[in-house]
């Protein structure tokens, strides 16, 4: 015989009953005053008729359905993202929907992308809440994915920090695939081909005489003289106007933006790159979306002014030739064609980009001068026995100077500036690659460190060595570099840098004269002792240059110091025109 459920009282104030799936889970409810409103019988809630205990009961029951429905969506999600770990390269284990954003650390994380390469293989999946980054630590692969099949990795990430908040993706590095990013591509292609940057060399050969005059003269400040260079060159191409001062106001907004942009773009750096939504909290309640946004709006600023005074100068007639020029010419044909704010874009992009990496590259190559002196030895007998002493290196001698070309392609790998790999990719599709899932969305990172470090290519990859470039058997033993360059530096596929041959250029002129011009030896203290700089202290962030370092500049002969001092004044000459009213 089967129990019936037990009878409600007739003096009970409860009325009517509601079955409901959740009634095991609830035992009893009580009001402030005691009153015993919700009873559990086998299975039965018992809703009270009094409308206030009703609209309590049914409010409880409420809540307790949504919670359990809020805790099942949460387990299949995170099933959900357990199937996709599975398929998908090996890395550290995530967080459920935080991922790994516990382990990126704040600083430097290529030291930490390199470990797990090492730990996990080539291809490291690493979670930034539930969205997936695989970080790429074998040139094979980088070029296999980003080159090869360029079509499909040629995206850029949601980049909610840099891109929406600071730039709102009008700037080359954030701007995803599309017609608008094909348009900007075509816009440095106008100021950047082959033949163009052939123009260019007049600008950067005077500015090279300039600088190794400076070098002469007050050799201690090196770092400083590296950074005008670099960014006369970049201001004269872009703009038309030289940097003759150190403390132009110009270099210092620039690499201001520069440095701030960098920080901008490290992983794991802002919560709102793992949760976009985080981008809508009111500014008075994010501190940090407050000063984006103001530094964001001065960027804006800044570069608008440069570019409208390029064509204040078209108007009066006196403008220098000039990739802003040249969009200004473009503009003037078809409005429509390219907005205000694009060319203001497109020459802050060129000029911000190429002013702080070739600087920091050529501190990189001070460093290893220094550190590594058996190189420059070896560089000055092939500059002595091809150049000579009476005039220094010019274009025409480049073929005729391996060494040194090596040592420039050594820098570049030694030490990229780019040391994650520049700004990252992203797929467009589903991929699969080595038996691995790459889905649609997913942000691609080519870890520089890991990649230019990695001893299957490179033995002894913390050494400088220029042989590894010029086939001599010195260095043997290694697979070969799968990219032609021999490095990876400026990128790959269609995002490779499109200012690679104006950079090339500038290297080459400017380590060719300093090479053949100084010798370079390390700092002593007080006591007589050699100073051995830190050849791991870098800085952080998105672009990485040594942390500053003293190092002996020394004229190599009283002839050579003349030859330095006549060419420093032709130089002048030819940049008179360049400078600004």
């Amino acid at each position: 015989m089967i129990a019936s459920a037990p009878q409600m009282p007739q003096s009970s104030p409860f009325t009517s009953s509601v079955e409901a799936p959740l009634a095991s889970l609830v035992t009893s409810l009580h009001l402030s005053n005691g009153l015993k409103f919700v009873r559990q019988y086998e299975g039965t809630v018992i809703v009270p008729k009094d409308p206030v205990a009703r609209f309590h009961s049914l409010s409880c029951l409420a809540a307790c359905a949504l919670l359990s429905a809020l805790a099942i969506s949460c387990l299949l999600v995170a099933l959900q993202d357990y199937r996709r770990h599975a398929i998908m390269p090996p890395g550290p284990s995530p967080v459920p929907f935080v991922g790994n954003k516990w382990d990126l650390p704040l600083q430097k994380p290529w030291y930490k992308f390199k470990q797990w390469t090492d730990m996990y293989g080539s291809l490291v999946t690493v979670w930034t809440g539930r969205r997936p980054t695989i970080v790429i630590g074998d040139p094979k692969v980088a070029c296999d994915l980003l080159d090869r099949r360029s079509v499909i990795y040629s995206s850029r990430p949601r980049f909610v920090v840099m891109g929406e908040l600071f730039t709102n993706n009008d700037s080359l590095l954030t701007m995803p695939h599309g017609d608008k990013w094909r348009k900007t591509r075509k816009i440095f292609h106008m100021g950047l081909h082959r033949r163009a940057c052939e123009s260019y060399k007049p600008i950067q050969e005077a500015e090279s005489q300039r600088l190794t005059r400076d070098l002469l003269v007050t050799p201690e400040i090196f770092g400083k003289h590296l950074e005008r260079y670099a960014s006369s060159i970049m201001i004269c191409v872009a703009y038309g106007r030289r940097v003759d001062d150190l403390e132009d106001p110009i270099v210092k907004k620039i690499y201001d933006r520069m440095a701030y942009m960098s920080t901008l773009n490290v992983p794991g750096a802002f919560w709102a790159e793992s949760f976009p939504i985080l981008k809508l909290i009111p500014d008075c309640l994010a501190p940090w979306k407050r000063e984006v946004k103001r530094r964001a709006k001065d960027s804006t600023e800044m570069l608008s002014r440069l570019a409208l005074d390029v064509r204040d100068q078209i108007k009066k007639g006196d403008a220098p030739a000039s990739f802003t020029k040249t969009l200004w010419e473009k503009r003037e044909g078809n409005p429509e064609a390219l907005s205000e704010r694009e060319i203001a874009y497109a020459t802050g992009s060129l000029f911000g980009a190429g002013s702080d990496t070739s600087s920091a590259t050529l501190m990189s190559f001070f460093l290893a001068m220094t550190c590594f002196p058996r190189v420059a030895a070896e560089a000055q007998e092939e500059l002595d026995r091809v150049v000579g002493r009476d005039r220094s290196p010019t274009w025409s001698d480049e073929p005729n100077l391996p060494y040194c070309r090596a040592v420039i392609k050594e820098t570049l790998r030694w030490r990229p500036v780019a040391v994650m790999g520049g700004t990252p990719h992203a797929s467009i599709k589903d991929d699969q690659y080595n038996g691995h899932f790459i889905p649609k969305g997913t942000t691609i990172l080519g870890n520089l460190w890991a990649i230019h470090h990695n001893e299957k290519y490179f033995k002894d990859s913390h050494d400088f060595i220029p042989e590894r470039y010029l086939g001599s058997g010195k260095v043997g033993g290694m697979e070969p570099y799968p990219h032609r360059d021999g490095h990876s530096a400026f990128g790959w596929g269609r995002r490779i840098c499109p200012g690679k041959q104006l950079a090339e250029n500038s290297l080459f002129i400017t380590i060719a004269r300093v090479l053949w011009a100084f010798n370079i030896s390390k700092a002593t203290d007080k006591h007589g002792q050699e100073i051995t700089p830190n050849i791991f202290a870098y800085t952080d962030g998105f672009n990485s240059k040594p942390q500053p370092f003293q190092c002996r500049i020394q004229p190599r002969t009283p002839g050579i110091q003349q030859v330095i001092e006549r060419e420093a004044r032709l130089g002048e000459q030819f940049l008179d025109k360049y400078k600004c009213s």
